[in-house]
């Protein structure tokens, strides 16, 4: 396989909440880390470097270990702070976390952790609590787009693809949009007609707010109308 990066930093995906995960959320887990591992060997050229880690406990504990290490994903039963310690510069992204995420961070940090977490409706501060709980001293940043974290895709197989394509275009917005699907634009979309909705009066109007989104958002006309029904836009200003 064709090697794009020739810079590629460590990253860890924590389990340790794993024994919170419904039996959906518990395979939709199972196959993001997966996606992830195999968007990392694309980029990356192996897949040496992504990592999965924590004690594992809970109802399916052993199916998990044997579905991932089936995909040659290295497993490591230690705790996290242990396996931190051979880093100097460790990041965890966390959506909830205060400072933001930034394309100089691919370069000053050699180890990214994300938050092995699938919760369908989410939890709030779910990885926080993970944070605080395995590895308090460990920096956070939110990845966002435009200031907010709406339509930042949330897999962990995304998350991978925009740290590595970050390091591809050094421009963090540019990854988002690479990597975001039209569901992802459509519910960034749909939140950046509401706050403008009272503004909009004239098929103008419209117009102006597609050419504007569709340049940081994985956005076409499709997604867009779906996006101007959902929020209630006046049909007659878009059909």
């Amino acid at each position: 396989m064709r090697k794009i990066l020739s810079h590629c930093p460590w990253i860890i995906i924590d389990v340790g909440m794993i024994y919170f995960h419904r039996e959906d959320e518990f395979k939709s887990l199972c196959r993001e880390i997966i996606l992830g591992a195999k968007t990392y060997e694309r980029l990356c050229g192996s897949r040496d470097r992504y990592v999965v880690i924590h004690f594992l406990r809970g109802l399916y504990t052993d199916y998990f270990k044997k579905y991932v290490e089936n995909m040659r994903i290295p497993i490591y039963e230690v705790p996290i702070q242990y396996f931190l310690s051979f880093f100097t510069r460790p990041l965890y992204l966390d959506p909830y976390a205060y400072d933001v995420f930034t394309s100089s961070d691919v370069w000053s940090h050699d180890v990214f952790i994300i938050g092995g977490i699938v919760d369908k409706p989410p939890r709030k501060r779910l990885t926080t609590e993970l944070v605080e709980r395995c590895c308090p001293e460990t920096s956070r940043k939110k990845i966002v787009l435009k200031g907010s974290v709406v339509g930042v895709p949330p897999e962990i197989n995304s998350i991978t693809e925009i740290i590595l394509k970050t390091l591809l275009y050094n421009d963090v917005e540019k990854a988002i949009k690479d990597t975001m699907s039209k569901r992802d634009a459509m519910i960034r979309a749909y939140y950046e007609l509401v706050k403008r909705r009272r503004y909009i009066k004239t098929i103008d109007d419209v117009k102006n707010i597609y050419e504007e989104l569709s340049r940081w958002l994985n956005l076409d006309e499709i997604t867009f109308r779906r996006s101007l029904k959902r929020a209630g836009i006046p049909r007659e200003l878009w059909i």
